[in-house]
């Protein structure tokens, strides 16, 4: 596949990027204005509209093929993804559910303008060569879920694939799970990688569909199975995406 965009992409590319620059920006700048007031309530529609947006002028469409009443409304649940390209954060962007927190790896704190605005609006991050600052975010993240019935995204497999194949899962979302009693809900994102593998420079237009699987109750999950509802999960995910 040729890695280098075509002279299409490269204008939706930089029409994306100025998109995400303004926007990003005025949104940071009201965020620290107002000290993150109401910032729960406002931050979830406009980063939905910023993130279609984007996805619009590189040509990529996001069609949730089913579930989609599955992220309605504000309620505490927990979002897993599948991970393999760097288009994810903007498929998910377009989806994100009131009230959402995003768990994603520190060096997601040097994208620029992303990185700006992930920072100002209170993500938390996890530092994957630190355990204990892990296990402090993950603990940071679970309060967020009790205290304001949040929505926690994050992806299992912890970066990105680098061949678009699913990766092992990691225990970080199940202990979240363990420990807050919120569902999980499944998301499951086809055709990222095609659109945009590892080391391509800007998405190729296409599209991109997404089902919204049944939330997993978690009430009766414990310590000494979670391992197995690890691979539960994993095993879905294999399924639906071999299907």
């Amino acid at each position: 596949m040729d890695r280098h965009p075509s002279w299409r992409a490269g204008w939706g590319l930089a029409a994306a990027w100025a998109l995400l620059a303004v926007g990003l920006s005025l949104m940071t700048l009201v965020s620290l204005c107002t000290l993150r007031v109401g910032v729960d309530r406002w931050f979830p529609p406009l980063a939905r509209a910023l993130a279609r947006g984007a996805l619009a002028v590189m040509g990529v469409r996001v069609v949730v093929r089913s579930g989609a009443e599955r992220l309605a409304g504000r309620r505490a649940r927990i979002c897993v993804i599948n991970h393999a390209s760097q288009l994810d954060v903007l498929v998910i962007g377009s989806l994100l559910p009131d009230g959402v927190t995003v768990v994603a790896k520190k060096e997601m704190l040097f994208v620029p303008f992303i990185g700006l605005g992930f920072l100002a609006f209170r993500f938390v991050f996890i530092d994957r060569a630190r355990r204990d600052r892990a296990r402090r975010s993950l603990e940071e993240a679970g309060q967020r879920i009790r205290d304001r019935a949040a929505t926690v995204v994050i992806a299992p497999e912890g970066t990105r694939s680098r061949t678009g194949e699913l990766g092992p899962f990691k225990m970080g979302a199940f202990h979240l799970a363990l420990h807050t009693g919120a569902p999980v809900v499944p998301l499951v994102l086809r055709g990222c990688a095609a659109l945009q593998p590892m080391g391509a420079v800007a998405p190729r237009p296409g599209t991109v569909t997404v089902d919204v699987l049944e939330e997993i109750p978690t009430t009766g999950w414990s310590e000494d199975t979670l391992k197995e509802r690890r691979d539960d999960l994993r095993a879905l995910y294999v399924g639906e995406l071999s299907g």
